[in-house]
Formats: C-alpha cells, sequence, structure tokens
C-alpha cells in the first residue's frame, strides 16, 4: 500500500491573447464557397454540422492557414463549423449559408 502524496501534479496557466483569440480564425462566404482563415496556426480539420447536429462534411489534412469549401449546397441554414487547429486549439463557429 503506502501513501503517495507527490503523485499527481496539477499546472494551470494563464491563455495570453497571442495563445488565443476567438476571432483568430474567420470564416466567410462568396458565391457558393465558404473560406477558413486561421491568423495563429495551420488548420488542421474542420467538421461541418447542421443544426440539428447531422454531420454535413469533414475534412481533415489541411496543414495550411487558410482552406476554401465548395462542396457545401446553399440552403440558407445555419451551419456549426468546428475547425481544429494544429496548436490543439479547437473552435466552433456559426455560419449562414
Amino acid at each position: 500500500m503506502g501513501d503517495f502524496k507527490n503523485r499527481f501534479q496539477l499546472i494551470f496557466k494563464q491563455a495570453t491573447s497571442d495563445q488565443f483569440d476567438n476571432n483568430s480564425v474567420t470564416l466567410f462566404t462568396n458565391d457558393n464557397e465558404v473560406t477558413i482563415q486561421s491568423s495563429i496556426s495551420k488548420i488542421e480539420s474542420i467538421i461541418v454540422y447542421d443544426i440539428t447536429g447531422r454531420t454535413i462534411l469533414m475534412t481533415s489534412g489541411i496543414n495550411d492557414n487558410e482552406t476554401k469549401i465548395n462542396s457545401l449546397l446553399k440552403n440558407n441554414q445555419t451551419l456549426l463549423v468546428k475547425v481544429n487547429l494544429v496548436n490543439g486549439i479547437s473552435l466552433n463557429k456559426k455560419l449562414i449559408f
């Protein structure tokens, strides 16, 4: 048995503005195309959901600061876009497309 007092260590770090900013990932539409840009890190993957939570699109292995999606049908619907960055940050954005 025994008493293990130094087994785990919790470390809390304050996130600084250069590490993460909600506006560091932007989404915008142009005709039938959605453009996603990241200013802090490369984009690793993107998952697009409809308002009911159904997965519409999954894209991985992007490894770029900008990507364009042109495989979505424009239907004036609310979409939820989950953007996973290479540095481990994950953001959720809303989009009407």
